[in-house]
This record gives structure tokens, sequence and C-alpha cells, in this order.
């Protein structure tokens, strides 16, 4: 696959520029992309494969998160340095640079990469209605779509979405410390850190990552690390820009991993105090419903809170997100309705056709991982582009660390695709 086919205009320049300064150009200013990027790490597809991998493996699954945890804060740096580096994100790249059949593979991958991401989130955010409400299927699909649609459209512009996420992403970190309180876990945890692989677990390891590592994000980040430098553009040199956001990510993205840690963990615990075990929830009503009787009703409403607010932070971003990637790629700028429904209709006809969500959302996710090596290998291919990236292209052992992370991810991905075989999910 080649990336050089188009040229690229010149990105802005890495040194200071003289300017006013800026006093909003702070740490603040870096809290709402790095808040967008953290959610989709907890979005209801992470739900689904850390309840499934608490409930099948108790803790024994939770080294993946700290590994996927990793990889994922070494590609947002990659994704991030490309994005200040050029001035453009990821898909304006790839859209000015291919052209044939690897720009219709791209296209093709990505398209799927958004269905999937999209499915997933509003899955969650119908399955969260029927809890808090109890109402039917057919009235929590259409008022599901009214809240995803209405509040992409009600949080327009940069600071209104970042003021948006922040705010949902506090409830879920709030839902699940409350939850942690309830639970009590022992010092077992701990012992989830030591790397093991149950039987038949590969498909669900590697159904975490994807739900980790989530390619979107990738996208996503190259375009937002710029909106501090957009909200003042004199007050700081990318170069300091970017060791910013590589703290701030850092952060958000270990607050992400610490709430999925406390979906495993609760899920693990609240499944060995049922009696007898009992199967893995199929539904995400099942597995609020197995929080009762270990923590109490307030456990389950807290529950299906944290479920709502997850699935829409992560539809809101992954919706700003489909926008600017469909336009990067293709020049095209599809109605909002047209593109939401794209992902919206496949949701609803499997939850008409009774397919268990929990089952759904880790399919979901497995597939957001199996398309991952293609993202990663583009992101790489441009971050090591010498004619793109100039001085900035990095050193030797950054590309090293990358290509053997894109090898990870597919090895992992054909472990995870011979155990389907053997073991469908």
């Amino acid at each position: 696959m080649t990336l050089a086919r188009r040229p690229v205009p010149e990105g802005p320049p890495v040194e200071p520029v003289p300017g006013r300064g800026g006093r909003r150009f702070g740490p603040v200013a870096y809290a709402g992309p790095a808040a967008l990027v953290a959610v989709g790490y907890i979005d209801p597809g992470n739900w689904g494969t850390d309840i499934t991998a608490g409930a099948m493996f108790g803790h024994r699954l939770l080294w993946v998160l700290v590994v996927a945890n990793v990889v994922a804060l070494f590609l947002q740096y990659l994704a991030a340095r490309l994005g200040l580096v050029t001035g453009a994100d990821l898909a304006e790249l790839l859209g000015r640079r291919l052209s044939g059949v690897p720009r219709a593979l791209v296209v093709a991958v990505v398209a799927v990469v958004l269905v999937a991401t999209e499915v997933a989130e509003f899955l969650g955010v119908v399955l969260a209605l029927r809890l808090l409400l109890g109402i039917p299927m057919a009235l929590a699909i259409a008022l599901g779509a009214v809240l995803v649609i209405g509040t992409l459209t009600v949080a327009a512009g940069n600071r209104a979405v970042q003021r948006c996420i922040i705010w949902l992403l506090a409830v879920v970190a709030g839902v699940y410390v409350f939850e942690l309180w309830l639970s009590r876990p022992g010092g077992q945890v701990a012992s989830g850190l030591v790397p093991t692989l149950p039987p038949d677990a590969a498909p669900v390891a590697i159904a975490m990552l994807g739900a980790t590592v989530m390619p979107h994000n990738l996208f996503l980040h190259s375009r937002v690390v710029r909106w501090p430098l957009e909200q003042d553009p004199g007050g700081a040199a990318a170069k300091s820009v970017l060791r910013r956001t590589v703290i701030a990510s850092a952060v958000a993205l270990n607050v992400a991993l610490l709430i999925n840690a406390a979906i495993l963990v609760v899920a693990a615990d609240t499944h060995e105090q049922r009696q007898g075990g009992g199967p893995v929830p199929a539904t995400l009503a099942e597995a609020a419903e197995s929080l009762t009787p270990a923590l109490g009703p307030l456990a389950t409403g807290a529950f299906g809170l944290g479920l709502l607010a997850a699935g829409l932070a992560s539809t809101t971003t992954s919706g700003v997100t489909g926008q600017f990637v469909i336009e990067g790629l293709t020049g095209l700028r599809p109605p909002l309705l047209a593109r939401r429904a794209a992902a919206l209709v496949p949701a609803a006809l499997l939850l008409f056709l009774g397919v268990g969500e929990v089952r759904a959302l880790m399919l979901s996710q497995l597939v957001l991982s199996l398309a991952l090596p293609v993202v990663i290998y583009v992101l790489i291919r441009l971050t090591t582009d010498r004619t793109l990236m100039g001085p900035h292209t990095g050193r030797p052992v950054t590309r090293y660390a990358a290509y053997g992370v894109l090898a990870l991810v597919v090895v992992a991905d054909l472990v995870a695709l011979a155990d389907l075989v053997r073991s469908p999910i």
C-alpha cells in the first residue's frame, strides 16, 4: 500500500510564535480533548467485554486491560504527534495521499469501524433506558435515537462537546466508585495482574483489546490535539502542546483504565457471590440484575445511569469523529440522520431479533480489533514518512516499537480467530 500518491501541504511551524500567550492556554484547555479520547475507552462495548471477562474468568484477565492501556497510550501519542506536526488529521492525510484500490480498502475498513463502534454505543443507550424506565423495546429504541441525535445536535461546537463529555465521564466514574464501595473487593484482585490466559479466553481477551484500543480514537486524537492551538494560536509551541497533550491523555486514559477494571472486578465478585455462580449474563439487563442480590437494588439503578452516560458520551464523540473522517477520506458530507441511521438500524435489528446484547457487544469489539491493524499500519507509515514529518519523524526506537505493536495485534487477532472457530462466543 502506497501512502505518497498526493502532495500534502506543509504543516504549521513547530517553533514558538510570538503572541499574546493567552491565559486560557493552561491545563484546562487539554482536559476536554483528553476526555473525548478517554470516552472511547469506557463505551458500552467495554462494558460488554469487561462484564463477560469478569463473569467467565474472574479477575484473571485484568492484566489484559493494563497491556491494552499501554498500547493505547503509545498509539494515541503517534496520532497526536501526526496531527500537530502536519496540521491535518489522519483522515485528511489519507484522503489526500491515497487513491485507487488502497483508498477503497481503507474507506471500507473505516466504514466498518464506524458502524461497529456506533452499533455498540447505541445498544448501550437503548438498554440503559430500558433498565432505568422499564419501557418496551420499541419505545426505548425510538427514545434512544432521539437522545443520540439530539445530544450531538445540541452539543454543537468544540467547547460544548467538551463540557458535555467531561460531565458524562464524571457520572460514569462516580457510578463505579459507588459500585466498588458496595462490593468491597478483596486482595485477590492483584492476582489478575499476573499474565495468564485461561482456556477459551483468547476471543474475550482480544475483544477487550478491540474495546480498549478503539480505531476511531486514533482519527479523533489527530484532530482534537489541535483544539488548544485553535483556542489560542500564539500561546505555545506545538512541541509544548504535544507534551501537555500526552500528560493530559495519560491521566484521562488511566482514569478510563480504572473504570474498566472496576467494571470487570464488580462483575467477577458479584458472579462469584451468586448461588453457584450461574450462567454468564447474556444481556446487560441480566448483568445489572445480578448486582441486586450481592450489592442491593441501588447498584442496579447506578449501573443503568452509568451505562446511559457512557452510551451518550461515546455516541457523541463517535458522531463527531464520523463526520470529519468521512469528509476527510471521501470529500462527502452525508446528512447527520443518514449517517447515524447506518448504525442505528443494524443495532435496532439486533435488539428486535433477540440477540444477546453482551454477545453483540463482544462481537462488535472483536470486529474493531480485526480492523485495528489496518489503521495502525497507515498511522505508522505516515508518522515515519520523513517527507511529511521532517525533523519530527521520530527516533528509530519509536518506529520499531510501533511495528512491534502492530505485530502483537496481528498475532493476537489470529489467535482469537483460531479460538473463535473452535469455541464461538
